[in-house]
């Protein structure tokens, strides 16, 4: 499967919920390792998916979107929920 990381900035006025892409990362699997418990060969990203979230989160605080939380994991993607709290 693809390991998708997704940003969406969500705002609500009026009733009305507007959810936008704010940003997205694919966690491409190019490693390969030996798990020791199956002694099957796996693959894994060369960069950890909470480093690639932060590194997003870091790029909504430089690109100053105003957010007051964040929420994380549906299914097997990952995706942080940027609010804009401006109700």
């Amino acid at each position: 499967g693809i390991n998708l990381l997704t940003a969406f900035y969500q705002t609500e006025k009026e009733g009305q919920t507007l959810r936008m892409p704010a940003g997205f990362r694919i966690a491409a699997k190019t490693g390969e390792y030996t798990d020791e418990k199956s002694r099957e060969k796996q693959r894994r990203s060369p960069e950890m998916k909470n480093r690639m979230m932060r590194e997003m989160i870091e790029r909504q605080t430089r690109n100053e979107v105003k957010f007051r939380y964040s929420k994380s994991t549906y299914k097997k993607s990952t995706q942080i929920i940027i609010d804009s709290g401006l109700e």
